[in-house]
């Protein structure tokens, strides 16, 4: 979202919370980029502002609408994956005070889950009440050990659940599609009196950006080659130079083997195949906890005026190849916490 926005007019750097980090001179490309011409304001951390109120109105009551959205989706165990290494504290960006401030478990959450591993296998198993509920109703693999179960009860699993599912406020996790989009959704299944949709929405997927992004500035009135790539957050070729806390330490130095695990799996983060860095239970229960947000996941693409049939389906292939006891359509989560 940070390398879009740098791809913006210059105009929008400042709005939204945090800083942007773009710098105009470099970053912005004017010339045939009508999606730099369209977009009015960056939103960051914050739900989609689908209603405004209108500021000459007296009483307070009637309201405005933004009616066009541009908004970026991936695949959610893709996007948990990457909140977990932005706030670890292994892991660039290096962490400031206020990334702490804002996660009030941060110290609790990471001594117990150090490694994807441990959340994703242990942190996120079920409690014993609701064990045989899952396996009847998505017939959950049981790899657990006993050495998992250990682990898992010595601590708070119900800390690491909240952090997933977002209920636990600590950054990007809590502006999940749910808090980001679901006023969105709710608006875009409106129609007017003319059933015309009342919202419109662009979808830029991570996973297709480029695809995407000039299928839109297209719509849009703009060059059909317009995208330009900007590496503002490029950790990975980072973490290849520095490893944990101690930033001038190179990774041909010796490491300790967690951490030499823990880089090997941040190198791969980016492969969407995650059977390649989470195991099989490991995936199921991250697929598990993020349910809610899969369905949302699945609503925008299938809102998304820029995306074709070909576009959504190859984007549910990756995401069945992620979560395969998932389905292709929109569908009821059962309740677990």
């Amino acid at each position: 979202g940070s390398s879009i926005t740098c791809m913006l007019h210059p105009s929008v750097y400042a709005s939204g919370t945090g800083n942007s980090g773009c710098n105009a001179t470099t970053d912005y490309h004017p010339r045939g980029n009508a999606i730099a011409h369209s977009v009015v304001a960056r939103i960051h951390l914050a739900a989609a502002p689908v209603l405004v109120r209108n500021d000459h109105d007296t009483d307070n009551t009637k309201t405005d609408n933004n009616t066009n959205f541009l908004v970026t989706v991936r695949n959610p165990v893709d996007r948990i994956l990457s909140w977990y290494y932005f706030l670890h504290p292994a892991y660039p960006p290096v962490k400031k005070p206020h990334h702490r401030q804002g996660c009030p478990d941060y110290a609790k959450f990471f001594r117990c889950w150090n490694s994807i591993q441990a959340l994703s296998d242990e942190g996120l198993l079920l409690r014993a009440k609701d064990t045989k509920t899952e396996r009847r109703e998505e017939n959950a693999v049981d790899h657990t050990s006993s050495t998992t179960v250990k682990a898992a009860a010595r601590c708070d699993t119900r800390l690491a659940w909240d952090m997933v599912v977002g209920k636990q406020q600590c950054w990007h996790n809590y502006f999940n599609y749910n808090v980001t989009y679901g006023p969105l959704l709710q608006q875009a299944a409106r129609r007017d009196d003319d059933g015309q949709k009342q919202i419109i929405i662009y979808t830029l997927r991570t996973e297709h950006l480029e695809e995407d992004w000039n299928e839109i500035n297209v719509l849009l009135g703009g060059s059909a080659n317009n995208f330009h790539r900007v590496y503002k957050n490029d950790w990975k070729r980072r973490i290849q130079n520095n490893t944990r806390d101690d930033l001038n330490k190179q990774p041909n130095q010796q490491q300790h083997p967690q951490q030499q695990q823990q880089q090997q799996h941040f190198d791969q983060v980016s492969d969407p195949d995650t059977t390649r860095t989470l195991s099989e239970l490991g995936r199921s229960n991250l697929c598990r906890a993020l349910c809610e947000e899969i369905q949302i996941y699945k609503k925008m693409l299938r809102l998304a005026v820029n995306l074709h049939d070909q576009h959504r389906n190859a984007s549910l292939d990756e995401l069945l190849r992620t979560c395969p006891r998932e389905t292709r359509e929109v569908r009821t989560c059962p309740s677990y916490y």
